[in-house]
């Protein structure tokens, strides 16, 4: 019966804490050795992208050898101001839909507002589409995009940015491609353009239109890619050498 009792307590106390859970992955860097801690979160509550678990792969990859803690989840109880505090920056990878209640939005905007760091991946901006301070976050909120394919993607070479300085002036590369419903917010910095010339089947067929940009939002910091929808480009080393170069650019108040 007292063993019976210690397990009744021990579950109780597992189901109310916000902080981590079982469910979660986490690598095992103890925080003190760690030069930053990550949440990388990857909730979907509508379309479910199937490169996700090689999103998680690619990120944890690029954490250990950046000595890098993280946690990997989809509990949306994580974002509670018990729990953010602990990270550096949060990774929101293809996450869609509705994710937060309004005690988590809430926890998440008092965390950028604090100096947090946000990095939104592909379909970051198809996430929280009624909720205004996210949308302005995201600085774009996604309408549609053609079938999968190869793209030519102008790079903008004013900006010495990490996420973008390894690349090429002009870079094809194959992915899925976002058109947005509003053209993306004046507020921000684009460090990539796509050449619509370039593919076929988009709602526009001429010019361009920023796919990768970031800005200083709140308080804290916002980045954006919308490349990462195909299980392929995760092991494409120019793009993962665009995300480490994001996350870096995301941690710089922490790490100078």
């Amino acid at each position: 019966m007292f063993r019976f009792l210690v397990l009744i307590v021990l579950l109780s106390y597992a189901c109310g804490n916000p902080r981590l859970k079982t469910s979660d992955t986490e690598n095992p860097l103890n925080e003190t050795a760690a030069s930053a801690r990550l949440l990388f979160f990857s909730k979907t509550a509508a379309f479910r992208h199937e490169s996700i678990p090689s999103g998680l792969a690619a990120l944890q990859r690029i954490a250990q050898q950046s000595n890098w803690q993280w946690v990997a989840t989809e509990r949306s109880t994580i974002f509670h101001p018990d729990s953010l505090p602990r990270f550096d920056a949060i990774v929101l990878l293809n996450t869609t839909g509705d994710v937060f209640d309004d005690a988590q939005q809430e926890a998440l905007r008092r965390y950028v507002r604090a100096g947090g760091a946000l990095v939104g991946i592909h379909a970051a901006t198809d996430t929280e589409h009624d909720w205004p301070w996210y949308q302005k976050a995201m600085a774009a909120k996604f309408d549609s995009h053609p079938a999968p394919q190869e793209a030519r993607l102008i790079v903008r070479r004013d900006q010495d940015h990490p996420a973008t300085r390894h690349l090429p002036a002009e870079w094809r590369v194959y992915d899925e491609w976002y058109y947005f419903a509003a053209p993306v917010g004046d507020y921000v910095t684009p460090l990539l353009f796509l050449d619509r010339e370039s593919i076929t089947g988009g709602k526009s067929s001429t010019g361009q239109h920023p796919l990768c940009w970031y800005h200083e939002y709140d308080g804290g910091r916002v980045f954006y890619t919308a490349l990462g929808h195909t299980e392929a480009i995760y092991q494409n080393p120019a793009y993962l050498q665009h995300l480490q170069g994001a996350i870096d650019w995301a941690l710089a108040p922490q790490n100078h």
